[in-house]
């Protein structure tokens, strides 16, 4: 966790690119909580959620399932603003078509966290487990503690904080990556090749 968190906190005292913190974020994330995964999903200027980083490509696609069912931990986090666990994703009968698709993927234990800053819920980050991990409190902690300097990080690109600005930012952000996934994309299938 010390070493997560002096990455974070390194990246938000340079210049730094959202996009780029919660990549760090996703794998700070994985690195303290000896996760298999993690992603950060953040509200847009419309109010709905998006993706804006994971750990792998898999996650990406677990994330965007999570966004298009309306259904899994991480929705849940920032819906409630509460912390959510399954150390069985298989007994987790609230999310079915989320569960079965992270099994699918090899994952078998998730929690999440908000990203909130003050009164405002900013988003919410991801932690999957490949092996049956009961989430304890600590894990929680330590996530909790990792989202919410990442959502500090994001109130900072916007002074005052407004929940409409921060949003504006991050879609902006958004946007700008669009072209670069698709180009990552297209030159994976023309060199055969992963796209990690």
């Amino acid at each position: 966790l010390p070493d997560a968190l002096a990455t974070l906190a390194e990246a938000l005292v340079i210049d730094f690119d959202f996009i780029d913190l919660a990549h760090s974020l996703a794998r700070s994330t994985v690195t303290a909580l000896d996760a298999a995964a993690a992603g950060v999903m953040v509200v847009d200027r419309s109010g709905e959620l998006q993706v804006v980083a994971a750990s792998d490509e898999d996650t990406h696609v677990l994330e965007v399932f999570e966004l298009q069912r309306h259904q899994g931990p991480c929705y849940d986090s920032w819906m409630t603003g509460a912390a959510i666990s399954a150390s069985v994703l298989t007994q987790q009968s609230s999310w079915p078509d989320f569960s079965q698709r992270a099994r699918q993927l090899g994952y078998a234990s998730a929690c999440a966290v908000p990203l909130r800053f003050r009164e405002n819920a900013l988003g919410a980050l991801n932690v999957f487990w490949g092996s049956h991990h009961d989430v304890t409190a600590a894990d929680l902690q330590a996530a909790q503690v990792l989202a919410n300097l990442a959502a500090v990080g994001l109130a900072q690109q916007a002074a005052p904080v407004n929940p409409r600005d921060l949003a504006e930012e991050v879609e902006s952000a958004i946007h700008g990556r669009i072209a670069i996934e698709q180009a990552k994309g297209m030159l994976a299938v023309q060199a055969g090749i992963t796209v990690e």
